[in-house]
């Protein structure tokens, strides 16, 4: 092994007590520096998950701090410590069995911590794992790196949550936004005609000045003529309109819009392929994926929507992302994962108990 300035974490339970001492040995003659924080003895009824956090937490804090650090976790079977690590911000523990999954998870998936199994491993390829893993840099290829982005999004733990409301009425519209009076930045409003999208909705927008709230309102307009409703959007109080890719109206829809100084976002429904807004941008800078077939909410979330963000986010990187449709709390980490940075949701917060715990669980997503 080389001589670094690198830190090394190490820690195991009983079950990898023994072979921890030895790594340790290793370790400090190959020139790091090592921080053990147990065990100091061997017992049999000491639990591997408080070294796994023990460990993790210390490569996480050190990490936070600039500091070049990286973490090894012994025990039986390396997987216990693993999952255990793995619950920590800012720790990425892989368990390796070879030295080409130990390169593999250095060099791909930038696993800062690795985990041993000592009764799994031929003990004399221990020490090749270990030099492979720590000689191993990670890959700085886009498409790795968009990947730990994504795990990293995943670790924030908070998304911007807007209550989208989908009504035939005018009355059920004013209680939904009686329900969330003060819990959201904004609030979103869906229009549909029965024409683009296969429902039909409460469509007198004027009507909808009297729909008061402190929140901003944007409008959706899943409609096939946008145009027609251009003049009353702005009378009634919206500050945002989305308009649907699909929408033959589209581009005049945008360009009449602009020229009323009304903000404009796209959206693109989950079976139209993301190079249909290729043409729009960068004339809009907020793009709304539907994560469910526009028209009815209730739908569950279909997973391509994922990919779109992806994209959309690769291609034009300043661009805001909000996802609409099939998000609740089984969802919404990964919506965050893929780069959205705001969910509007319907039934997950309005068809419970509490909205406003609804709403706070989702914006918080680390703590579902």
């Amino acid at each position: 092994m080389r001589a670094t300035k690198e830190i090394i974490v190490l820690g195991s339970d009983h079950g990898g007590f023994k072979l921890k001492k030895k790594i340790g040995h290793w370790l400090n003659k190959g020139g790091y520096k090592v921080l053990d924080v147990g065990a100091f003895k061997q017992q049999a009824d000491d639990d591997y998950p408080l070294f796994a956090l023990l460990v993790a937490s210390k490569v996480a804090d050190l990490a936070s701090r600039k500091k070049n650090v990286l973490g090894i976790l012994v025990c039986r079977s390396g997987g216990g410590m693993a999952l255990t690590a793995n619950k920590v911000k800012g720790a990425r523990a892989v368990d390796v069995f070879s030295l080409l999954s130990a390169r593999h998870a250095r060099q791909h998936n930038h696993a800062n911590i690795l985990t041993l199994g000592q009764d799994f491993l031929v003990k004399s390829d221990i020490p090749s794992i270990i030099n492979a893993w720590l000689k191993t840099k990670p890959s700085t290829h886009p498409r790795h790196q968009r990947r730990l982005g994504q795990i990293k999004r995943a670790e924030q733990g908070h998304i911007e949550v807007t209550p989208g409301i989908l009504e035939k009425n005018f009355d059920d519209i004013k209680h939904r936004l009686y329900t969330v009076a003060g819990l959201s930045r904004w609030v979103h409003i869906d229009i549909a005609d029965n024409t683009l999208v296969p429902n039909k909705t409460f469509l007198n927008l004027l009507e909808l000045k009297r729909a008061k709230t402190k929140a901003k309102k944007e409008i959706h307009l899943m409609v096939s003529r946008p145009l027609s409703y251009l003049p009353s959007i702005k009378s009634a109080g919206f500050k945002r309109a989305f308009v649907h890719v699909e929408s033959r109206q589209a581009k005049e829809f945008i360009k009449q819009a602009t020229k009323a100084r009304l903000a404009i976002g796209l959206a693109i429904d989950i079976n139209t392929p993301v190079t249909r807004i290729k043409k729009f941008m960068p004339k809009v800078s907020v793009v709304l994926i539907m994560g469910i077939k526009a028209g009815w909410a209730g739908q569950p979330f279909r997973s391509e929507a994922l990919q779109k963000v992806v994209k959309v986010k690769e291609r034009w990187p300043k661009a805001e992302v909000v996802v609409d449709g099939g998000v609740h709390a089984d969802t919404v980490k990964a919506i965050a994962a893929a780069g959205a940075s705001r969910v509007i949701a319907n039934s997950a917060i309005f068809n419970v108990r509490s909205s406003s715990q609804a709403i706070y669980k989702l914006t918080n997503y680390d703590k579902l």
